[in-house]
């Protein structure tokens, strides 16, 4: 007795496509249903004197992500 047939996760209904548009489409769908980590900002504390902690002050913080490099143009 055989195991039965695991069911097509991904279904092409239209067209001819190529090995590497296929492997394509499995390297989108593996990235959009990866788990990213929560973003979390850096922690306040104390601001040190002088120049080490301007950037604190100043800039928003960096956070990973899709699209985080448009986050300097969103004010």
């Amino acid at each position: 007795m055989s195991a039965p047939a695991p069911e097509d996760l991904v279904r092409i209904v239209s067209g001819e496509p190529t090995e590497e548009e296929l492997a394509a489409l499995a390297a989108v769908i593996v990235a959009v249903r990866r788990q990213r980590p929560t973003p979390h900002p850096p922690a306040t504390g104390t601001l040190a004197g002088g120049w080490r902690s301007y950037w604190h002050t100043v800039r928003n913080p960096l956070l990973p992500g899709r699209d985080a490099w448009r986050s300097t143009f969103r004010r």
